[in-house]
């Protein structure tokens, strides 16, 4: 599965906009971070991940990843959600690391599966962030959008996108004002 153009023309858009940006070729965390990802053995978020954020991914990967803990995702389980969560808590005790990466990816398999759209997707991300810092009160978080489409020359291409939380929140605040307004 690849981006649809039309799919693809709001992703330009928030990248347009600076909410998704590039990966700086940084190290975010010197003693690495875990992430929660989808498992998805067709999207390739663990090398970017590696060249780019952390040369020590600890991963958790689901089908579905970070939006199997946001309570809006229509096959979310609070039960499941928590055991999730306890693990990557755990591990991220144990190996001293307080940074967690959560990369929401599309299109999703189970996205799909439960009927939510690349926008209910973009309005999942500021909820699991939300989720992360109240109910299992992280401190250092730092969201991710992975993509896969077919480029111009008719190859598909992947990338990944670290997602400025506050003018996603901005952005996803104006739509609501302006659905409002008609």
């Amino acid at each position: 599965m690849v981006l649809t153009p039309h799919e693809y023309a709001k992703v330009q858009n928030l990248k347009y906009l600076d909410i998704l940006n590039h990966i700086p070729k940084r190290r975010f965390s010197q003693n690495g971070g875990c992430s929660l990802k989808c498992s998805d053995g067709d999207t390739d978020m663990q090398a970017y991940h590696r060249e780019a954020v952390s040369h020590r991914p600890h991963s958790v990967a689901l089908f579905g990843g970070p939006l199997l803990i946001v309570p809006s995702f229509r096959n979310y389980n609070e039960v499941f959600a928590d055991l999730i969560m306890d693990n990557l808590i755990a591990g991220m005790m144990s190996k001293e690391t307080s940074t967690f990466f959560g990369y929401f990816d599309y299109p999703c398999a189970m996205a799909k599966k439960y009927h939510h759209s690349v926008d209910d997707v973009f309005h999942m991300i500021p909820e699991a962030y939300d989720v992360l810092t109240t109910r299992y009160r992280m401190k250092n978080i730092e969201s991710f959008f992975h993509i896969k489409r077919i480029n111009r020359g008719g190859y598909e291409e992947q990338s990944s996108y670290l997602i400025d939380m506050k003018k996603l929140r901005a952005f996803l605040l104006s739509r609501e004002v302006c659905l409002e307004g008609r």
